[in-house]
């Protein structure tokens, strides 16, 4: 066996090691985090696209396990997730405060009562699969939604107006962030388990009222979260943390990963959609429309709201940079080109002498420390 052919055996049996010991995750959080799929909420998120727990789920499996799946066609879960994966807890429109309400014109409504969720009803679900052993990781991402129901009214049909009585003070702000920490304390309590926190995106809710004002109480937010994660000694992401890399978007907001450029506030439109089994269509929706070869080119899905699945699928390399300092793993992040190929799109191939070159790079450091081992 020559040298070559041992380091692929090893990378052979290393893969299988991994694949035997994949973290069991779990996650509480909203629509950035539950899957892409039809909801018995209102708040519901049947995208032709994909959530970064549905990318992982799929490209990840050897190292990265959300439990059992079950789909719109067979609804067992006991509760108004009904489907997905067994250890998501995320929901659309899910509040990190129990005291967040939706303002409507016909008074505040509890968004529970929506059939959505808070923290602290998503940790409650979470933490018995974390003491009955089954989830030893779980990632915490939500408070967005709080900031978003605080900045505006809504009407019957969920359409919003700018609330211009909304105020960010430092109790909102103490609140939701108290009520994430909470939920990071109830999970750490239920067993042991390796907590991943989620920073609050930047710019939700930003064309509200007062739109730096809001901007100024999430960086706050952040700043008292990082300060909880540190005292907890757990890592925290931030998932558009990609977006500061002047490598990966321009100075117009265009994304490059690979030779596909996402474009800056673009959006899925009915012509991006085409039925599904047309040859190279992307994901689907229920309603049986896809991401046609425009699609991937769109910054979010056709809702208009929720970042379409190349945009996902960054996010979910943030979450393994924070699975891995959790666990103290190595799992791979998704290169370019298995992004690209997550939308539908055929990646550009390399040259075949580049590629055995790029692969042979890429063992070079495994050989080196197993020539280390042997002598």
């Amino acid at each position: 066996m020559n040298a070559l052919s041992r380091v692929i055996v090893g990378l052979l049996l290393l893969a299988g090691s991994l694949g035997a010991h994949a973290l069991n995750v779990g996650a509480i959080g909203d629509s950035l985090t539950d899957e892409y799929l039809p909801s018995p909420t209102l708040l519901s998120t049947d995208l032709a696209a994909k959530s970064w727990v549905q990318i992982l789920a799929e490209t990840r499996s050897s190292y990265i396990s959300f439990g059992a799946y079950h789909s719109p066609s067979n609804p067992l879960w006991p509760d108004n997730r009904e489907y997905g994966y067994e250890y998501n807890w995320a929901k659309a429109g899910a509040v990190a405060s129990d005291n967040a309400v939706l303002k409507t014109v016909y008074g505040n409504i509890d968004p529970v009562t929506l059939g959505d969720a808070t923290a602290s009803i998503e940790a409650a679900g979470l933490a018995p699969q974390i003491s009955a052993g089954k989830v030893d990781s779980a990632v915490v991402a939500l408070g967005s939604n709080d900031f978003y129901f605080h900045a505006y009214q809504f009407d019957a049909q969920q359409n919003a107006t700018p609330d211009p009585s909304a105020v960010i003070d430092q109790a909102f702000i103490d609140d939701v962030t108290g009520s994430i920490l909470s939920a990071v304390d109830t999970l750490r309590a239920a067993g042991n388990v390796n907590v991943v926190l989620g920073l609050i995106p930047m710019g939700t809710a930003a064309s509200g009222p007062d739109p730096q004002g809001v901007l100024d109480g999430i960086a706050q937010a952040n700043q008292i979260l990082i300060a909880g994660a540190e005292a907890r000694g757990i890592p925290y992401i931030d998932l558009f943390g990609w977006a500061s890399d002047p490598g990966r978007v321009d100075a117009s907001g265009n994304v490059t990963i690979g030779d596909l450029v996402v474009l800056a506030n673009s959006t899925v439109t009915e012509a991006d959609l085409v039925p599904a089994g047309t040859p190279g269509a992307g994901p689907c929706n229920s309603a049986g429309l896809c991401a046609g070869p425009s699609d991937a080119t769109k910054f979010i899905a056709e809702d208009g709201i929720h970042p379409n699945t190349a945009i996902q699928a960054l996010m979910a390399n943030q979450v393994i940079a924070g699975l891995n300092a959790a666990n103290g793993t190595s799992i791979p992040l998704l290169s370019d080109s298995e992004i690209v190929s997550l939308t539908g799109l055929s990646p550009v191939p390399l040259p075949p002498a580049l590629a055995f070159y790029a692969c042979a790079v890429m063992l070079l450091p495994l050989a080196a420390r197993q020539r280390r081992r042997t002598r």
